[in-house]
């Protein structure tokens, strides 16, 4: 499975996986009818709405990396700590 395929098929990356499943399949299911379908697709675009934001503010505010901090700003015992938790 192509690495692409592997990440959106993953409930980490994707948190509406399962609203974009039963959408697919109530399409397959009623012969690709959307009026059938619409309740999946509400359920699936108020998903997308509440994650998105969420996704784009994680994003946007990346932990700080362990270069940032220097030994002789932390002192050595306590700079050791920090890199054996990166």
């Amino acid at each position: 499975m192509p690495m692409v395929t592997r990440r959106l098929r993953d409930p980490d990356i994707n948190p509406c996986l399962s609203e974009s499943d039963a959408s697919t399949r109530c399409m397959a299911e009623n012969n690709y009818d959307k009026e059938s379908c619409s309740s999946h697709f509400l359920k699936y675009k108020n998903c997308r709405k509440f994650w998105d934001p969420q996704a784009l503010s994680l994003a946007a505010s990346p932990p700080p990396m362990c270069e940032d901090v220097a030994p002789t700003e932390v002192g050595l015992p306590t700079w050791i700590s920090i890199l054996s938790s990166c």
